[in-house]
């Protein structure tokens, strides 16, 4: 249990649950990364990074990333505090403009108040240096990301929940020409859910959402307030035949508004679907289906209708060698895309739309109870209507932490 916690803590929307599972003492891990990117500045084949603009000569670079994490749990009278932080170093061989110290904090608190009433409240704070895939900076940009999110479910019958969720999400980028991309995205949802034998859940949701980007950006001459509200209505199903199957099935429809840019309005069909098959203890199957709208970001994408099509599986070799593979697809469709505003002076463009894949090996290896060792190899590949953003990326990475205590 405590390696997958190690492995998933990068996701932020993993991070709550994971210091949840393991509120039980503390620990102190160190670690470092070691990878290749063959194509750092996600270019086109055939252009070198001069073209484009950028400091370097080279394509292809190498990072190393150490880092320290300490995860404090601690659990009294049916409630429970969990700690979470990470000190981070990017240093880059050929790309020191980019070197970066990067800190990653979680706090999350949860109390069971009665038989009937449960809340939970977590903070996280979380840096990261953005990726050239969408935006070829010659500048190194740090987006700091913050999440507030709370909940209060009360089940008056063990088969019946009502709960109500309220997030807000704060995002803002150091390099002054992405700050127009800063946001403040908030969000509150509703659920009424029945639940049955194993697990087996059926729920109604629905969700309002307020987006603001305070800082606005100038299509031609004009500035743009891209503040949107966004309703959703969905309906969800948990549903476990057996001890070794699990599905999720989604479906919704969301209705997206510009108060300022009518031409961005948005309205249509959203889902989800997932399926995971652990048939032994050694195999175990994952597959996905999702359509949604995508607001979070840290470049100029107000919103984009995006299809992803993901599978994976992983093996454990022996009791210390897991093998894994993932294949990904995903299509976005940029329709609140900024070219699209003013059309009736300019005429009609069309939007981006990008359909990219990967595939990814990995390998975990956990020589001795402390230790843990990852190996893994990716492909990334991005074809778009616009030529300039397509590109071909291949990552080797090598891995090694250690569990102090």
């Amino acid at each position: 249990m405590r390696s997958a916690v190690i492995a998933a803590l990068p996701l932020l929307a993993v991070a709550g649950s994971a210091v949840g599972d393991e509120s039980r003492g503390v620990e102190l891990i160190v670690g470092t990364t070691a990878l290749r990117d063959d194509n750092l500045y996600r270019l086109p084949e055939g252009v070198s990074p001069p073209e484009a603009g950028l400091p370097s000569d080279r394509r292809a670079d190498r990072l190393l990333g150490p880092y320290v994490q300490a995860i404090v749990g601690m659990e009294q009278a049916g409630q429970s505090l969990g700690l979470r932080s990470r000190v981070s170093r990017d240093i880059f061989d050929n790309n020191d403009a980019y070197d970066a110290n990067r800190l990653d904090a979680a706090a999350t608190w949860q109390g069971q108040f009665t038989q009937h009433w449960r809340s939970e409240l977590q903070y996280a704070f979380d840096q990261r240096v953005t990726s050239f895939a969408d935006f070829r900076n010659p500048e190194r940009n740090l987006l700091d990301l913050r999440t507030l999110r709370g909940s209060l479910s009360f089940r008056p019958r063990p088969d019946t929940r009502l709960s109500a969720h309220a997030t807000d999400y704060r995002g803002s980028n150091s390099v002054v020409a992405r700050q127009t991309s800063d946001y403040r995205i908030r969000v509150l949802r509703i659920e009424a859910a029945r639940s049955g034998a194993l697990g087996n859940e059926i729920a109604l949701g629905v969700s309002r959402t307020d987006g603001a980007f305070p800082n606005r950006e100038l299509v031609g001459s004009a500035p743009v307030d891209n503040s949107y509200q966004q309703e959703d209505v969905d309906v969800t199903l948990v549903w476990r035949p057996g001890e070794a199957t699990s599905a999720l099935l989604r479906g919704g429809r969301a209705t997206r508004r510009f108060e300022t840019v009518s031409e961005r309005n948005f309205a249509g069909p959203t889902w989800t679907a997932q399926l995971a098959w652990q048939p032994t203890g050694r195999l175990a199957l994952r597959t996905g289906f999702v359509r949604d709208l995508n607001a979070v970001d840290d470049f100029d994408r107000l919103y984009a209708v995006t299809r992803v099509q993901r599978a994976s599986i992983a093996y454990a070799l022996s009791s210390k060698l897991t093998a894994g593979i993932e294949v990904s697809r995903q299509r976005t469709d940029y329709r609140g895309d900024p070219s699209n505003f003013l059309t009736r002076l300019i005429g009609q463009r069309p939007a981006r739309a990008d359909r990219a894949e990967e595939q990814r090996v990995t390998l975990a290896w956990t020589p001795r109870d402390r230790w843990r060792v990852n190996a893994g190899y990716s492909r990334l590949t991005r074809r778009s209507n616009l030529s300039t953003l397509d590109f071909n990326a291949n990552l080797t990475q090598l891995g090694v932490e250690y569990r102090a205590f």
